[in-house]
């Protein structure tokens, strides 16, 4: 249980962020088939410029997140050859 614990974000992070980012891509490709963005009522234009923000954040949030756990994952594993001593 231990190595699943810090061994399998390295499949399940980018295959979690991969499915995250292509529902919002459906989600923008919804809206914006039917009319021009600008045409939109302002509800919907808020709606689609929160998808493509928080869409953006994912290109230095995915990297941090993944990365950190790259780093627990080292120490945790440390730890456990060291006899859960720092």
């Amino acid at each position: 249980l231990f190595w699943l614990r810090y061994s399998l974000f390295a499949v399940l992070y980018p295959t979690g962020i991969t499915g995250e980012l292509g529902c919002m891509f459906q989600a923008l490709m919804y809206f914006m088939t039917r009319v021009h963005f600008m045409e939109q009522p302002l509800e919907r234009q808020i709606h689609i410029a929160s998808i493509i923000f928080v869409a953006l954040t994912y290109i230095p949030g995915s990297p941090k997140m993944f990365f950190h756990m790259v780093k627990t994952r080292q120490k945790q594993f440390e730890l456990l050859k060291n006899g859960g001593k720092a």
